[in-house]
């Protein structure tokens, strides 16, 4: 059976007003353990250099007002809960549940899972101020500096530290940026490995981009009203409307009717 890792992914970059192809290759076990140990080298050498470490960050964040006990308590309120529902969804075709109603749980995982992310950003905000931070992204470059390749295969960079000289190199954003899909792929296919919404792929209530749809495979919002791909209103003519089914522009403003006429100050027909 084919494999379904990809191990190259090409992107195209102007250079010197040229556009040229170039590529990032997947690291193999050799390269990552080199990574590894440039890592913990730049944790070190952030440390000495006075960089926080990540259990000194928590009184920062306290200080600067980004974290508190109520943002404590509501992360662990929501961990505590996604817990709960997933054990419930994990047993409900056991427990007969009703297909609705397990839709209904799924999504509610979707959204307390979405909002710890949230919360997780936050606390996280400070992390490349760190000097476990600070390594990560050394290591990250690390290993892209080693695997950003001409069209042909050979390296574009000599090493990290030629990277690192190249201030305003042109291929650095595109190869990222083609490095993170590359091992991480798009946040849609981290998504789908999640129970919820593995359950709502199976049972079509959401598409591949894992929004809602009806019966039909039609855009549709939480409680079933069509809508297009940017989630508003939508009536059976595909046209915008707001929640009363009136016809509104794109900014959502109503959209005034064409019939009769205005008036002047006599109740006389104005002429358009």
């Amino acid at each position: 059976m084919e494999s379904l890792i990809v191990n190259k992914k090409t992107f195209d970059v102007k250079v010197e007003n040229e556009v040229k192809k170039f590529c990032v290759i997947r690291p193999d076990s050799k390269l990552q353990a080199k990574a590894q140990l440039f890592k913990a080298k730049k944790i070190r050498e952030s440390a000495d250099g006075g960089a926080l470490l990540r259990e000194e960050v928590e009184k920062l964040l306290r200080e600067r007002k980004i974290w508190d006990d109520d943002k404590e308590l509501l992360y662990k309120t929501y961990v505590t809960s996604i817990r709960e529902d997933e054990n419930k969804l994990h047993k409900a075709k056991s427990n007969k549940m009703k297909l609705n109603d397990v839709k209904d749980l799924s999504l509610k995982i979707a959204s307390t899972f979405q909002l710890i992310q949230n919360l997780q950003s936050q606390r996280n905000s400070l992390d490349n101020l760190t000097a476990e931070g600070i390594a990560a992204s050394a290591e990250f470059d690390y290993l892209l500096a080693h695997c950003t390749k001409h069209e042909d295969g050979t390296a574009y960079y000599v090493d990290y530290d030629d990277m690192a000289e190249r201030e305003s190199c042109p291929v650095y954003d595109k190869a990222k940026e083609a490095f993170l899909d590359l091992l991480y792929g798009p946040y849609e296919e981290e998504l789908k490995k999640r129970p919820e919404w593995k359950f709502l792929l199976k049972h079509k209530f959401v598409n591949e981009k894992l929004q809602l749809i009806d019966k039909e495979g039609n855009l549709v919002d939480g409680i079933g009203r069509k809508v297009d791909e940017k989630g508003r209103l939508i009536n059976s003519d595909g046209k915008l409307v707001n929640d009363k089914g009136e016809l509104v522009d794109d900014l959502g403003f109503l959209i005034p009717s064409d019939e009769g006429y205005y008036t002047d100050d006599e109740g006389n027909e104005i002429k358009e």
